[in-house]
């Protein structure tokens, strides 16, 4: 157990922020852009199981090139269950690429916004975010494989 532990550490090469705000996520996915200079769109409805059923959970992605590192805004409060059951207090969370941001900065950015109600730097391993943030990451790995091999 502690070598999957150290090996999903390795992996982590992002930072977490947790957000509480009253608006929606194209609402909030707005603001960020106007605020960050990002380009947040639509990604996915990512799955999760939960002990009675699944929950959906809206993915909005962020990328500076087309191969680069991607930001993730995360609707992770909904009625069916939460995407970080140890962060279930908040309602969205923000993916940041490790080298890319400094968490502090950027979580003191999203303070300033007024769709913001709380904006905190969370440890991605005691949200319970990881594993599915990891999967989600080796998706878009192997999806972005998949459309080189094609061409």
């Amino acid at each position: 157990m502690a070598r999957i532990e150290a090996d999903f550490e390795d992996a982590c090469d992002f930072h977490l922020i947790g957000v509480s705000s009253h608006v929606g996520p194209h609402r909030l996915g707005w603001d960020l852009n106007w605020a960050l200079g990002w380009d947040l769109m639509h990604f996915l409805d990512w799955e999760i199981a939960q002990p009675e059923g699944a929950s959906s959970h809206p993915i909005y992605r962020h990328r500076e090139t087309h191969d680069g590192p991607a930001v993730y805004l995360i609707c992770n409060r909904t009625p069916q269950g939460a995407f970080a059951p140890g962060a279930a207090q908040l309602d969205y969370l923000v993916s940041l690429p490790f080298d890319s941001f400094e968490p502090e900065s950027a979580a003191r950015t999203l303070r300033t916004l007024t769709s913001v109600s709380v904006a905190a730097v969370l440890n991605p391993f005691l949200t319970g975010a990881l594993e599915a943030l990891a999967v989600l990451d080796l998706t878009e790995t192997e999806s972005a494989q998949q459309r080189t091999n094609a061409r």
